[in-house]
């Protein structure tokens, strides 16, 4: 009897030293848990405390900034302000750079010029951080930058608005003849109206772009001897660029219909009636037979 009484106290304290050593465990981890809150707390306060000053920091010089630029472009536009002038002769004498320092920061006219001489472009600069190596360093422009090819000859006219934002862009052929020209529908705006011409003169293509690579909207196309080649209309709202949407007509060299069809989801509509094939409409506006044609 007492043997069994003992065992059973052994039991007891077993399973009850089991029993406290859990829960003191399991009060340890709770304790470890919500320091580790506590811990991630703070590291959390500290870091948005943080971000708030790398903010207000971000924002004060961007108003620095803001707050320079008005002051500048307003002395440029002006012709206003202290005014030097400088030139840069390279090691072998040759004039490489005109420009000028407006209370010390570059602005106003520029021209620039190759190693052998020949002058490489001109135009009035709003703002650029500084002259190194043949070029200016983050340039902001206004006006017309021009830019000129090894034979001093004309190739392109870029034309800014007073912030320098693009309004439009020009080339020209070695010729002199204008090759292409881009008209922003609003300052800095990557859609536009885009045109090209042969190097005869004549006309290449007329439409209009909903970005840098997409034509939306009517378009017109001639063969290099004046002809009409192709028209139709591109919708670019979708999900893909480019797509021919109703009649596309396409002509020969002398005026005479060789294709014409109806487009639905950039394709010809076979149900409807049609001339010619799908891919002499879509060959009609292809620029590297059109350029080919202009050789």
């Amino acid at each position: 009897m007492l043997k069994k009484s003992l065992i059973g106290l052994v039991i007891i304290v077993v399973i009850g030293g089991g029993y406290f050593g859990y829960i003191k465990y399991m009060t340890y981890k709770e304790v470890e848990r919500q320091e580790t809150i506590a811990a991630l707390e703070r590291l959390d306060k500290e870091y948005r405390e943080k971000k708030l000053i790398e903010l207000r920091a971000e924002r004060a010089e961007q108003e620095k900034k803001r707050i320079f630029e008005a002051d500048h472009f307003s002395k440029v536009l002006s012709g206003t302000g202290n005014i030097e002038k400088k030139v840069v002769i390279d090691e072998k004498g040759i004039k490489r750079a005109e420009y000028q320092l407006i209370d010390g920061h570059i602005g106003g006219p520029y021209r620039l010029w190759r190693e052998d001489g020949t002058k490489k472009e001109e135009g009035s600069l709003l703002t650029a951080e500084k002259y190194s190596n043949g070029q200016f360093k983050k340039t902001r422009y206004f006006s017309e930058k021009h830019e000129y090819d090894e034979k001093n000859t004309l190739r392109t006219i870029i034309a800014y608005s007073n912030d320098g934002s693009r309004l439009w862009d020009q080339t020209f052929y070695s010729n002199g003849s204008k090759k292409s020209m881009f008209i922003h529908d609003y300052p800095g705006s990557q859609s536009g109206e885009d045109f090209a011409w042969y190097e005869n003169g004549q006309a290449m293509f007329k439409k209009h772009k909903q970005t840098s690579s997409a034509n939306h909207g009517w378009a017109e196309y001639w063969h290099s001897n004046g002809e009409k080649r192709c028209e139709g209309m591109y919708d670019s709202d979708g999900l893909w660029a480019n797509d021919r949407v109703g009649i596309w007509k396409v002509w020969d060299e002398v005026g005479g219909l060789i294709a014409e069809g109806y487009f639905s989801d950039n394709k010809i509509d076979i149900n409807k009636p049609h001339l010619g094939t799908e891919e002499m409409i879509k060959e009609c506006s292809n620029l590297n037979i059109l350029i080919k044609q202009d050789n």
